[in-house]
């Protein structure tokens, strides 16, 4: 059953619902493909999120396998092409800890990363630690906070010498559970629970929400805030998210289903 935080029509401004989506924001920055040469190099920028995590031994970024897959791609395509966290470029596959082309995820080791490197528009992001090891998941009709950064910009600026802006757009909100699963959690892809930059409402309507991707959700238990999965799918038509439970990231940055 639905808690009383959960906002029905009358109480979009709840503040429980909002202190949710506010909390999983501050734990997930950008992920930009970007071209050294600005907007005149060959290929479109492409856009995710990555949710942060400080484990026992190391910071570590968590972002989907696709992500660093498709960075792979176009780095065979043109050398220029380069791999942004926030404002700081990297190369991740040198930074990779562990990959999984099935779970959908991977993790990077940065722990040398000053979070003010991977400040974005108006929120500087922080490494979430975790209270207990192994990580949970959500329960269905759980209320979910989820952050990401949404692809507002996957075409070409109207100005020539201007490359499109995807970084300055981000995306956070409250929505449900609607059935957990051993490797899925389905969220219901409610926009009306969505806030947008400072315009909110817009989402869904105006932008392709796939750079979603690697953000996280997390659910209040009590006081205490727990991070349950990272978004790996975006339904394109709306209707629902998937998130991979956070379980399967282990307490050292490996990746396993035990």
């Amino acid at each position: 059953m639905l808690s009383d935080a959960w906002p029905g029509d009358t109480q979009r401004a709840d503040r429980a619902w909002g202190e949710l989506a506010r909390f999983a924001m501050r734990f997930v920055t950008t992920v930009r493909l970007d071209d050294a040469r600005g907007a005149h190099g060959p290929m479109l920028p492409n856009n995710g999120s990555i949710t942060l995590l400080q484990l026992p031994t190391r910071r570590a970024g968590v972002t989907c396998f696709h992500v660093v897959d498709a960075y792979r791609e176009q780095r065979l395509e043109s050398s220029s092409r380069v791999f942004k966290v926030g404002a700081l470029a990297l190369d991740p596959l040198d930074r990779l800890v562990a990959a999984d082309p099935i779970l959908d995820l991977a993790v990077f080791d940065l722990d040398d990363v000053d979070p003010e490197q991977l400040t974005v528009g108006a929120y500087q992001p922080a490494f979430f630690q975790p209270g207990a090891w192994p990580l949970g998941t959500a329960e269905p009709e759980d209320l979910v906070g989820l952050g990401g950064y949404p692809g507002f910009c996957r075409a070409p600026s109207p100005d020539p010498d201007q490359s499109p802006e995807t970084s300055r757009s981000f995306a956070l909100g409250a929505t449900r559970v609607i059935d957990v699963g051993s490797e899925n959690i389905v969220c219901e892809a409610s926009w009306d629970y969505w806030l947008e930059g400072h315009d909110p409402r817009r989402i869904g309507a105006t932008m392709d929400l796939g750079g979603l991707s690697g953000g996280p959700g997390f659910v209040r238990r009590g006081s205490d805030y727990h991070i349950v999965g990272v978004i790996f799918v975006v339904a394109r038509s709306g209707g629902f998210l998937r998130l991979r439970p956070a379980r399967f990231v282990r307490e050292d940055g490996s990746l396993g289903r035990g």
